[in-house]
């Protein structure tokens, strides 16, 4: 579900819109704010009248201190202590936290979450970035994060549970759409999108050194709040005054270490451990700076659903990475696993004793994560299905839960072609082809490629269509069988509704389908369920469906059909030997296109997942046409130094694109035949460390019989298709260019 919608203003533009939650003036209850940023004139989208309106809102975020996102949070300070004088402002949750934006009187339905709901435009002002401020969106780089912290104190839920509820979007996305390259892609903005939205608020609203007796401003601060004493003593006695006593205290220690002698020293060391204690509660005594101040009063206020939110980002991090195990991608499982402990250890330390159990008992939310989580590690697939979810994002997890548990069930080596077969069970036709189709590939294709079907008769109701849409998720195309024989189809029906939705889940993955026709089938009968089929396995919208089926008959139309028989009467009528020799030509060509996809999207998404100038120096490492050799870095940035790419591209910055590169393909490695994989390869330490290109070594593993020649044209299309397309022009060649 993507919470970007698009409207169509006053003046008939149609634009692209957000929809998240409203803080001020009312907070809501649902994402019922359309947020559009615009950095231009707002005339043809307000009436006249409210364009002095627009300017003064303009003005309020101008006039504040700082770079944009300063002033961003210093204008929600404002406009909250002064809400009569700013009637057509207000704030909304942004990627970034609390936002100011303008409130239109524009109005328009939306569907959010399966609802359709009255959303209201909004209108953010998007500036341009100042030249004399060094800006980037990160709420660490500002001087005022107290007014950050201001922003938090009294809408840190509303803004963690959209960030949460965007990030399982995504996560369902990847679960419902998602092929490996995708899958990958998405996985990897999930990452981004926890870090930047759900991290940066933890690590605002966190006190530091939490859990550490002596440095934590979390201990100091309840020192102050619990200790009346204390709290009295600090408006009679000024930070001066404790630094004056605190010196007089260590003179006197100073003095009585220089006098000692042996018969003194038992009763002085007593003394002088009294001394040192005293100078410890007066270290205690201190102020917080007003921004750690601030830090733990939100922290205070909200520390619950802090706890909550960082075991909820732990979760969907440990499930990434159980998902990057079925992808192939080295995981780092066991790392988050064991960070649940750590959080909960913190939390208890941090708020005393049984703190984290008593937080799951009053948050709903939090005790069905921890739920999920512990069904999750049982595989009890049953009962997290009948897990009741206490919220949206909450259901999504579970959602994906169920999906790696199915996916556990059924592992496939992350390299292995596979197709997935859609047939009718029951029926005798559709069971021959099916095991004639499983025995061929098994014969000629063994380790390189696997078939997938719903064989067993043993799947409930409830895990049918999970399964299925599981298998369809694995698979790299679909193959769909039509057959004439009505008896045996489930209620005794003679619809083709099965196939229908599994061949449109499949497209909905951008994978292909092949149709296979039983000769003397019910062609019109199966044309017109093509034509009035409803939903797929999930609903998006009524135009989203209708067009979506518009494509499924296309694809139908267009899409080369493969007609059969089969002879149930045969001695063995399950040996491949018996299929027609047109099909076994189209079989061959479907498994080896299968081979290559998989093989060839797993590549892609692996270099998705890294930064643009990792890929660029990727593609200059290619152009050097080495996968032998190891080079230390001053050879590489010496080889791989093209002029006129830019600063970043220099010399002096070559260097540091070719360390960040090494770090990134380092964290991103392919587990393939029980091998780690990088796409740079190292060896030695220190200063006489050296490092190999090796994208080629990865591709001749997954395609050991490719020629040489086309291996290394397949290594430059896979570069070429993941260079960003600012840099496309510095690789162009000559003939490219003129054209």
């Amino acid at each position: 579900m993507s919470y970007y919608k698009k409207v169509t203003l006053p003046n008939g533009e149609r634009v692209r819109v957000f929809a998240t939650y409203g803080l001020d003036p009312v907070p809501t209850q649902r994402r019922t704010f359309l947020l559009h940023s615009t950095s231009r004139n707002a005339r043809g989208i307000l009436p006249e009248g409210l364009l002095a309106h627009w300017e003064l809102y303009k003005r309020i975020v101008d006039d504040q201190f700082g770079g944009n996102f300063s002033q961003d949070k210093l204008a929600v300070k404002r406009i909250r202590e002064n809400p009569r004088i700013y009637q057509y402002c207000g704030v909304v949750v942004h990627r970034f936290g609390p936002v100011p934006v303008f409130l239109t009187p524009v109005e328009q339905e939306v569907e959010i979450d399966g609802e359709t709901v009255m959303g209201r435009l909004v209108l953010y002002y998007q500036r341009e970035r100042p030249d004399d401020f060094r800006h980037q969106d990160s709420p660490d780089n500002y001087p005022d994060n107290e007014a950050f912290l201001y922003t938090l104190r009294d809408s840190l839920p509303q803004c963690m549970q959209r960030y949460l509820e965007d990030v399982t979007g995504m996560m369902e996305r990847i679960q419902r759409r998602g092929n490996i390259r995708k899958s990958f892609k998405w996985a990897k903005e999930v990452e981004d999108e926890v870090g930047a939205s759900i991290q940066s608020k933890l690590k605002a609203v966190v006190p530091s050194n939490l859990t550490e007796s002596k440095k934590s401003y979390w201990r100091v601060y309840l020192n102050n709040r619990l200790d009346q004493e204390v709290e009295e003593y600090n408006k009679k006695i000024d930070t001066q005054i404790i630094e004056n006593e605190k010196k007089r205290i260590s003179r006197d220690i100073q003095a009585k270490k220089i006098t000692t002698n042996s018969r003194e020293k038992a009763k002085l060391s007593q003394e002088i451990k009294q001394l040192e204690k005293e100078i410890r509660r007066l270290e205690r005594r201190k102020h917080l700076l007003p921004e750690e101040e601030r830090r733990c009063e939100v922290y205070e206020q909200h520390h619950a659903y802090a706890f909550a939110t960082q075991y909820a980002r732990n979760l969907i991090l440990y499930f990434l990475n159980e998902l990057y195990r079925q992808m192939g991608l080295a995981e780092r499982s066991a790392e988050y696993y064991d960070r649940f402990e750590t959080i909960k250890k913190a939390y208890n330390e941090s708020l005393g004793f049984n703190a984290a159990q008593q937080a799951m008992d009053s948050l709903s939310d939090l005790k069905c994560l921890a739920d999920i989580r512990e069904l999750y590690e049982q595989g009890d697939y049953r009962d997290l299905y009948d897990l009741e979810a206490s919220s949206i994002w909450v259901a999504r997890l579970k959602a994906f839960a169920k999906f790696l548990i199915l996916m556990k069930e059924n592992q496939v080596p992350a390299e292995k072609g596979r197709i997935f077969i859609s047939y009718r069970n029951g029926v005798r036709s559709s069971q021959i082809l099916l095991e004639q189709i499983k025995n061929f590939y098994a014969e000629h294709y063994g380790e390189q490629l696997t078939t997938l079907a719903m064989t067993s008769t043993g799947y409930e109701d409830y895990t049918l269509t999970d399964s299925i849409c599981k298998m369809i998720w694995q698979a790299d195309r679909t193959f769909c069988i039509i057959t004439k024989e009505r008896e045996g189809h489930p209620n005794g029906s003679s619809d083709f509704g099965w196939i229908l939705r599994e061949a449109d889940h499949t497209l909905g993955m951008s994978k292909p389908v092949m149709y296979l026709r039983e000769n003397g089938f019910d062609k019109g009968g199966f044309e017109r369920e093509l034509a009035s089929e409803g939903p797929g396995f999930f609903h998006r919208n009524e135009k989203k469906d209708a067009k979506r089926m518009e494509q499924l008959a296309k694809d139908y139309r267009d899409f080369k059909q493969l007609d059969f028989s089969v002879n149930p009467k045969a001695q063995n009528p399950y040996d491949w030997r018996h299929l027609a020799a047109e099909i076994q030509e189209r079989l061959h060509l479907e498994a080896q296109k299968a081979i290559r996809q998989r093989h060839d999207r797993m590549v892609l998404g692996l270099l998705s997942q890294m930064s643009e100038k990792t890929v660029v120096m990727l593609k200059l490492m290619d152009m050097y046409r080495d996968t032998t050799s190891y080079y230390n870095k001053k050879e590489w940035v010496d080889r791989t130094y093209r002029q006129g790419m830019g600063d970043d591209f220099n010399k002096s910055g070559l260097r540091k694109v070719f360390e960040n590169a090494w770090a990134n393909v380092n964290e991103r490695q392919l587990y393939l035949g029980g091998k780690r994989l990088t796409v740079i390869e190292s060896e030695g330490k220190g200063r006489g460390k050296t490092y190999r290109y090796n994208l080629h070594g990865i591709l001749r593993l997954l395609q050991p019989e490719l020629e040489d020649e086309r291996l290394v044209q397949w290594a430059g299309d896979i570069l070429n298709r993941t260079l960003p397309d600012k840099y496309q022009r510095f690789f162009k060649t000559d003939v490219e260019k003129k054209s």
